[in-house]
């Protein structure tokens, strides 16, 4: 994630901290790249054949993007001081998924399964947390907002 991230934040990092008007905003309030199918489908693949490393590292990347996508669109809404607490937050929250992950696999190591389940614990923290970063920007919006993911 911290590769895909520099480039976005950076362009993200030059926006004031009101609250974004159409021309201000990074990703307009409606888009969202086509993750959650892509990351449905990987996941059904992993359930229903399991050994296929491409199916939870490809997992894994697309939980990541549809992450990164939510902390954007809620990053752009908040003022200084809620990028620097989310920012922090998010720092925080990827260390500890990283190490769950990492201890999930370690039930397997030196195994072919050891990578497989490192990448399906951490796509499904990222699942979650994903969530909650869409529940928070839904909560700053208040109730006219309409997540796109689930209209």
């Amino acid at each position: 994630m911290r590769i895909l991230t520099i480039p976005i934040l950076a362009t993200v990092a030059s926006c004031s901290s009101a609250p974004p008007t159409e021309d201000s905003r990074v990703l307009r309030d409606d888009w969202i790249p086509a993750l959650e199918q892509i990351a449905d489908d990987y996941e059904e693949r992993y359930d229903a054949a399991q050994g296929q490393h491409f199916s939870a590292a490809c997992q894994e990347s697309s939980r990541d993007a549809q992450m990164l996508v939510a902390y954007v669109h809620l990053w752009q809404w908040l003022d200084a001081g809620g990028r620097t607490t989310l920012r922090q937050e998010q720092d925080d929250w990827d260390r500890s998924a990283h190490e769950e992950a990492r201890i999930a696999g370690k039930e397997f190591e030196g195994g072919s399964l050891e990578s497989q389940v490192s990448a399906r614990t951490y796509a499904k923290l990222a699942r979650k947390r994903t969530q909650e970063l869409r529940s928070r920007l839904k909560a700053l919006r208040g109730p006219a907002y309409v997540d796109p993911v689930n209209r």
